[in-house]
């Protein structure tokens, strides 16, 4: 059973720490100027030694996670080493094609295993201790999954994960609603894995709006928190203009999000709610 503090806990995480050099230096500057209590890296992304050497420096305030990513970048491990799992060029499949080979058994699990074992490993090589899990298109969640993201996590003694579950009152894009369905049911299968194994908070805020996740969006969502809960806001900031063409065809404002993550309107909302801010680490044990 979870203890609970009374007041609602907040994770703040920046995603895809290490997909690009301006990707990495707007997260510093929301760790150091705004709210970001955590970031995950990406350990196969273009600057992903750069945010290595950058999360070397991070104080005990901000936590690190590894975005496990199973689509598009370009793999850990050597490609002839997974070679279910990516196209000819050696890069990871996309995600719909990934996705319908895990179904039919076309791509292995043991693959799987193999590259995001390397990814993992790779951040722990450097000295560093990542917190939690977490990953690219909230994949690890993907029911043919979870097994592996548990038995991954307990090999390294992780011990905390993201549950992208909605929350009770959802701030709704109707372009997500689609995926929207989809992680919910797949959170809900992971919900029941998860337990007595693996802590997480009780929802996570941003999926709708995610990559355009504005401070009008995000005030609604801070006010709709209640007493006890324990959440996680996901963002994804960044330059105005990305500094890696391909990402374009994400259709992100990152700027948007950065601007959130250092408005201080939302920080003075934050102390006037008595939200407690927190990592991963302070998760309540299951």
């Amino acid at each position: 059973m979870r203890s609970r503090s009374g007041y609602p806990q907040l994770i703040i995480n920046a995603d895809d720490f290490g997909l690009t050099n301006a990707i990495n230096a707007e997260i510093i500057r929301c760790i150091k100027e705004g709210i970001v209590t955590s970031t995950s890296l990406i350990a196969g992304g273009r600057a992903a030694d750069e945010a290595i050497k950058l999360a070397q420096n991070f104080d005990q305030c901000t936590g690190l996670g590894v975005h496990l990513t199973l689509d598009s970048e370009a793999p850990v491990s050597n490609p002839a080493d997974i070679p279910t799992i990516v196209s000819k060029n050696g890069r990871l499949l996309s995600r719909a094609h990934i996705m319908a080979r895990l179904c039919t058994g076309q791509s292995k699990i043991k693959d799987v295993y193999h590259e995001w074992s390397a990814q993992i490993g790779k951040i722990f090589d450097a000295g560093l201790k990542p917190d939690h899990i977490d990953s690219h298109g909230h994949i690890h969640c993907f029911p043919f999954l979870v097994s592996l993201v548990i038995n991954i996590a307990k090999h390294f003694g992780i011990s905390a994960i993201r549950l992208p579950a909605a929350p009770r009152r959802l701030s709704l894009s109707l372009n997500r609603v689609p995926g929207l369905i989809s992680l919910h049911l797949a959170a809900k299968f992971a919900r029941i894995k998860f337990r007595s194994v693996l802590r997480h908070p009780d929802f996570m805020t941003g999926f709708s709006f995610g990559g355009r996740y504005d401070e009008k969006i995000f005030l609604k969502d801070i006010g709709s928190l209640r007493n006890n809960d324990i959440a996680e806001a996901m963002f994804h900031p960044g330059p105005g203009s990305i500094d890696v063409p391909d990402y374009n065809s994400w259709d992100y404002n990152w700027a948007a999000d950065s601007a959130t993550l250092r408005s201080t309107h939302i920080k003075d909302f934050i102390s006037e709610k008595g939200v407690k801010l927190i990592t991963f680490k302070e998760l309540p044990q299951v």
